[in-house]
């Protein structure tokens, strides 16, 4: 059928209705559709797990995209807000969005701003709070979506158990469960773990 968008679910027969689309963006037609007769389009040049430009002028990383309806899952770092975009609402991929953190040859940073107009990202300089107008090839994100980031602050346990390698004195293999009573015997400070 071409290109849609979903404006409503009948659940009492379980059909979509959609509104067909012509190449320049008109609807043409109102098509009823069930589930397995329609697929999902990714906004175009962009990737799942990427930053993105929005047609709101916000930045954020699209998460996800429902298979069945093409809704665009983008959380936005900066406000912590989750939009349900559909393609044609996502404007572009980024480099990092607002928010995130990026390293360029001048130190580490995080992006403050996009400019589509020149394509410029404004980012403040971890050190001395210096800004740095600079183009996308200039740095680099920093992906940090596999770290853990949870409400204990409990990263230096896991510096505890996985940086004793090269602090090992006696060469013996101790057990990970009896890591918190090694703690009292070591001479490992817990100041120098943060």
């Amino acid at each position: 059928y071409g290109d849609g968008v979903v404006k409503e679910f009948r659940a009492s027969d379980g059909f979509y209705c959609v509104s067909l689309l012509l190449k320049s963006g008109k609807v043409f037609a109102t098509a009823y559709l069930q589930e397995d007769s329609m697929s999902y389009r990714l906004a175009r040049g962009c990737q799942e797990g990427y930053p993105v430009l929005t047609k709101y002028g916000l930045s954020g990383v699209l998460q996800s995209v429902n298979p069945t309806t093409g809704v665009h899952n983008v959380i936005i770092p900066s406000c912590g807000a989750m939009c349900y975009l559909q393609p044609d609402q996502v404007v572009r991929q980024l480099k990092a969005a607002v928010g995130e953190d990026v390293s360029t040859k001048f130190g580490d940073g995080k992006v403050m701003k996009y400019r589509l107009s020149d394509d410029k990202y404004e980012i403040k300089l971890t050190w001395g709070g210096a800004t740095l107008y600079a183009e996308a090839k200039t740095f680099d994100r920093i992906d940090d979506r596999m770290e853990y980031k949870g409400g204990f602050r409990m990263g230096w346990i896991l510096n505890f158990f996985y940086s004793r390698e090269e602090n090992k004195e006696d060469g013996a293999p101790r057990s990970r469960s009896n890591s918190f009573s090694m703690l009292s015997q070591s001479n490992v400070s817990t100041r120098s773990l943060r």
